[in-house]
């Protein structure tokens, strides 16, 4: 029986006997009747693998052996054989086109095929071919397939077609197949505990409880800032336990961010989550103090400004809708308004509805933007800051305002539309317009509005984020 059907056995096999980087799935050619061999008996080895899931691997670490401006921003899945009598060889370049790599069960191709295309049409095709592809070396030879940026938490079908290597003209490799899995980005639904004392217990351990846990507890990280956990342990598949720092790195008083990492792309990072607190003292904290706490997620109010955040909890950043009256959570006197949560590319809160005296509002699709610096969405709704609100003034001066300035702004989020229902003041609703300004051209432009002449307010949809306002046309 030849060697490549006994390829899953033998993997997991390897896996038993800690192989961790490449699976091999032959044995040297010279221990085969050489009138036995084919291509396929010359592969030793794939990569990335995974079986039964495991392991996970970083989508952006396949990269090529070599590291240059051609292979810049590229990515490669790899074969190597053994090549002891030099005489693989690559088919034909165009070949590796009807290569498939695709996520398992999945439609279309990942291929890399405009990678090939541009090696093809250098002056100098053979040399690449060599540099970039099939290269040779110490008797043995690696095939790189190009491939678009991969997904994380995706399971991966990759298929090598026949024929594309060779060993001689007779006999080139036959179908050749696996599977590996994408690194996803870890969730935290919950902590433990939120503050602890400056001479906490180091062998009393807080928990973290969540998803998408690395399935490997020796490639799972979590820091206290930059800080270090002593030690974790898997509870089981939703929750962590996890050891504080001692010796030289025992945390100080002060308020922690915790960053769970299953590798250096997939983290998640849970803001100002753990405070350590000096002893005598009430908190560490002089920002802010916690003033709701629930299901939805807690308040804070800063203990400087009249300003209160809510934080949405982790487990409704993809519902399909969202409701807050933030006058009842916040109080009707509190001057700004924000919400914050951690950003998901992958997650979409359908609605996410809020009601206050001083406007209703309503944001569509709301989800971490692409071009977002990290991973913090940050919503400031409602009235503006007092020196905002002077200096808009200013740029209105002669227009009469007929309502407060209404802001819809904030960091790292876009959304498909927002909804406004702002309360008129000293207004029937008749010979006004309503004016959006834009932050970034620093500009204020006309919008389309109704008025509710019951309830003596506006409403108006917009796709666009900025400070809203009516004033008298």
């Amino acid at each position: 029986m030849k060697i490549y059907k006994t390829f899953y056995l033998l993997m997991a096999i390897l896996i038993f006997m800690g192989m961790k980087s490449f699976y091999s799935i032959a044995e040297e050619p010279d221990a085969i009747e050489e009138n036995e061999l084919t291509v396929t008996d010359y592969v030793y080895d794939m990569y990335p693998v995974s079986i039964d899931k495991t392991p996970w691997y970083d989508e952006k670490s396949l990269k090529h052996d070599i590291d240059d401006t051609v292979t810049k921003d590229k990515y490669f899945i790899k074969v190597r054989f053994y090549d002891v009598d030099g005489k693989l060889a690559l088919n034909d370049l165009d070949a590796l086109k009807n290569c498939i790599i695709r996520p398992i069960s999945g439609l279309g191709n990942l291929v890399d095929t405009e990678f090939i295309n541009e090696l093809l049409n250098m002056p100098d095709k053979e040399e690449k071919v060599n540099k970039y592809i099939f290269v040779k070396k110490d008797s043995k030879a690696i095939l790189y397939i190009p491939v678009k940026q991969l997904s994380s938490q995706t399971t991966y079908q990759v298929i090598i077609q026949p024929d594309v290597v060779s060993l001689d003209t007779e006999k080139g490799n036959e179908l050749i197949e696996w599977t590996f899995v994408t690194s996803s980005m870890p969730f935290i639904k919950k902590i433990s505990v939120r503050s602890i004392p400056q001479d906490y217990d180091e062998d009393e351990p807080i928990y973290i409880q969540g998803d998408f846990f690395r399935n490997d507890i020796n490639k799972v990280k979590v820091y206290f800032n930059d800080i270090k956990a002593r030690d974790l342990k898997f509870v089981n598949e939703h929750e962590l336990e996890v050891y504080l720092p001692d010796g030289r790195d025992r945390l100080k008083p002060g308020i922690y961010n915790i960053i769970l990492e299953n590798d250096a792309n997939h983290k998640r990072i849970t803001y100002e989550a753990l405070g350590v607190v000096s002893s005598g003292e009430y908190i560490p904290n002089e920002e802010y103090r916690i003033k709701e706490e629930g299901s939805f997620g807690e308040v804070h109010r800063n203990l400087k400004v009249s300003e209160d955040t809510l934080l949405i909890s982790p487990s409704d950043i993809n519902e399909k809708e969202l409701e807050f009256d933030l006058d009842e959570l916040m109080g009707k006197d509190v001057y700004l308004r924000k919400i914050q949560y951690e950003g998901d590319k992958r997650y979409k809160i359908g609605m996410l509805k809020t009601k206050s005296k001083w406007a209703d509002i309503t944001l569509y699709g709301l989800t971490l933007s692409p071009d977002a610096e990290d991973d913090k969405i940050e919503i400031s709704l409602g009235r503006t800051e007092p020196s905002i609100t002077k200096e808009l003034k200013r740029k209105l001066r002669g227009e009469a305002l007929k309502s407060d300035f209404i802001q819809v702004s904030g960091e790292n989020f876009k959304m498909n539309n927002v909804r406004l229902s702002i309360p008129l003041k000293y207004s029937n609703g008749k010979n006004i317009k309503v004016l959006r300004y834009d932050e970034d051209t620093r500009n204020f432009y006309e919008t389309n509005f109704t008025v509710n002449l019951i309830d003596r307010r506006i409403e108006m949809l917009s796709p666009c984020k900025g400070i809203f306002v009516v004033v008298q046309d």
